[in-house]
C-alpha cells in the first residue's frame, strides 16, 4: 500500500516536505525594505532545487507567486516573479501594523504524468496528475511591520471633528478659530469615531468628509480674500503652504477645487475606493465560508 502526504493529494515541496527528497523551494529578502514617502520596496528572490517544478516553470505550466496580505487593513494582492527575483512596490496608504509575504509555485496548467527525480518513491512510486490552480510548493513566511497610515495626518494642522452643540444642523464648518470645526450631528459623529477606529474602513473618512469641507474651506477662502483676520489663522497657513508647494494659486487656477482637494489627500478618492473595494471582498470571503 503507498502511503502518500497527508497534506495535500499531490506532492508538495516546502520546508521538511517528505514528499521530496534533496529538494528545497527557499525565500529570502535580497536588499532592506526601503520607504519613499508614501511607497514602500520590497525585493525577494526565490532559489529553488527540484528537476520537475523547474520544468513546469520553465514550460510556463507553472508560476511564481507572492501574495502579500496586511489583516490590520484586509489587504491582499498577489504578484508574479518573472525571474528568480521579484520587486514589489506597496502603498503605505494601504497597510498598518505587521505584513506578511506568502510564497508559492502554482500550477497554471493540468499536467498530468508529473514526475521527477527528486520526488519521494516512499510515498509516490506512480507518476502524479497536477490539476490547474494546484499548490505545488510553499516558501516560508516574509513578515515586516509598517508604522500606521493616519488618512487624515495631511489635514491634522486644518480640521478638528466635534459633535453639533445640537441636532438641528447634520454637518456644518466654524473657521473662525486656528482649526477649522468640523460639526457633525450627534448621530453621525458616532458613526464617524466608528470609522475612525476601523483600520479598513479609516482610509474612507477623506472621501467621505475632508474632501467636501476642503472643498467648502477654499470657496471661504475666495469669498475672504481681503480679510486679514482669516489670513493670521492657523488652519489658513496651513492650507496656504500646501498650495505653494503645488504652485496652486488659489483665486486664479484653472483646476477644480475638488480635484485640488483630492491632491491635498495625496487622491484620497482612489484611497477610499480601494478601501470600500477591501472591505466587500472580506465581506464576500466571510460570507462564502457560511
Amino acid at each position: 500500500m503507498i502511503v502518500k502526504s497527508s497534506n495535500f493529494p499531490y506532492p508538495a515541496l516546502y520546508t521538511g516536505s517528505p514528499d521530496y527528497n534533496n529538494a528545497f523551494f527557499n525565500i529570502k529578502q535580497i536588499t532592506p525594505i526601503k520607504t519613499e514617502g508614501f511607497e514602500i520596496f520590497v525585493n525577494i528572490e526565490y532559489d529553488l532545487e527540484c528537476s520537475g517544478l523547474e520544468k513546469m516553470i520553465k514550460d510556463e505550466k507553472a508560476a511564481v507567486y507572492a501574495n502579500v496580505f496586511c489583516s490590520k487593513t484586509s489587504y491582499r494582492k498577489s504578484f508574479i516573479f518573472t525571474g528568480n527575483t521579484l520587486n514589489m512596490s506597496l502603498s503605505k496608504k494601504e497597510l498598518s501594523n505587521r505584513v506578511v509575504i506568502r510564497t508559492h509555485i502554482i500550477a497554471i496548467e493540468n499536467a498530468p504524468g508529473f514526475s521527477c527525480d527528486e520526488l519521494n518513491n516512499e510515498f509516490w512510486n506512480d507518476d502524479v496528475n497536477i490539476n490547474k490552480g494546484d499548490k505545488l510548493a510553499i516558501g516560508d513566511e516574509i513578515s515586516f511591520s509598517v508604522d500606521s497610515y493616519d488618512p487624515l495626518r495631511p489635514v491634522k494642522s486644518i480640521f478638528q471633528f466635534k459633535e453639533a452643540p445640537d441636532n438641528k444642523r447634520s454637518l456644518f464648518l466654524d473657521w473662525n478659530g486656528n482649526k477649522v470645526i468640523v460639526f457633525l450631528s450627534p448621530e453621525l459623529f458616532v458613526k464617524y469615531k466608528e470609522i475612525a477606529k476601523a483600520n479598513e474602513l479609516r482610509n474612507y473618512i477623506p472621501a467621505l468628509i475632508v474632501i467636501p469641507a476642503l472643498v467648502e474651506t477654499f470657496i471661504y477662502i475666495k469669498q475672504s480674500i481681503d480679510d486679514d483676520t482669516v489670513k493670521n489663522k492657523s488652519w489658513y497657513k496651513s492650507i496656504d503652504r500646501q498650495l505653494r508647494l503645488k504652485k496652486i494659486d488659489i483665486l486664479t487656477t484653472n483646476k477644480s477645487y475638488f480635484e485640488i482637494a483630492n491632491d491635498i489627500l495625496h487622491n484620497g478618492i482612489f484611497t477610499a475606493l480601494n478601501c470600500v473595494e477591501r472591505a466587500f471582498a472580506t465581506y464576500r470571503e466571510q460570507e462564502d465560508r457560511r
